[in-house]
């Protein structure tokens, strides 16, 4: 899972199905195993920089602001059984443009982590809408044999990563097979895997 782009496409959904819109990650999990046996289910993630990185208060105060949703983001990726790697952003300087940006790995640790588990999947569904990992798919399908999913959601998924999928899944057209069913009283209802 690229939590980056997940975390883009979760929020769009639930600001449009509104109602307090969920998505239950067992469900979501268990959707896109579609029968077969998970080897795992693992999402990469950037942090903004480290806070005491930054001297300017008011940047800083943004910092631990966002550190703390993305936090709050993590917390039940985990308790549905899904690994976080969390890496926190580091804040570099283009001296031609003349600017200060920031820049996370998490999506090199997401090539990292399949090319170095080949022997223990037939399938890589992949999470995201992102191009950057036409390139990851391609190796994976013709080099390795291996079949490739994307699921991401229209307004986020590039259509060469769709394109180099062999199977595309709609988080929007799966958004209410996928919604988080509350107890009358509040509380989540458990989904077992």
């Amino acid at each position: 899972i690229d939590g980056d782009n997940y975390e883009r496409m979760t929020n769009e959904i639930s600001k449009r199905k509104g109602n307090g819109y969920r998505i239950d990650l067992k469900k979501f999990c268990c959707l896109l195993a579609d029968g077969r046996t998970p080897y795992d289910f693992t999402c990469f993630l950037s942090l903004p920089p480290n806070p005491l990185a930054t001297h300017n208060e008011e940047e800083r105060a943004l910092i631990i602001e966002t550190r703390s949703r993305k936090f709050g983001y993590i917390k039940p990726l985990r308790l549905s059984g899904v690994r976080v790697v969390a890496v926190d952003r580091e804040r570099l300087y283009d001296p031609k443009a003349d600017r200060a940006y920031t820049s996370g790995y998490s999506d090199v640790l997401l090539w990292d982590h399949a090319l170095k588990r080949l022997e223990f999947f037939d399938t890589l569904v992949l999470v995201s809408g992102d191009g950057d990992f036409v390139y990851l798919l391609e190796i994976l399908s013709e080099k390795f044999n291996k079949r490739v999913e994307v699921c991401g959601t229209v307004e986020y998924m590039s259509g060469e990563l769709q394109n180099a999928a062999q199977n595309f899944w709609d988080l929007w057209l799966l958004s209410d097979e996928v919604r988080l069913d509350l107890k009358p009283e509040g509380e989540i209802a458990t989904v077992h895997v």
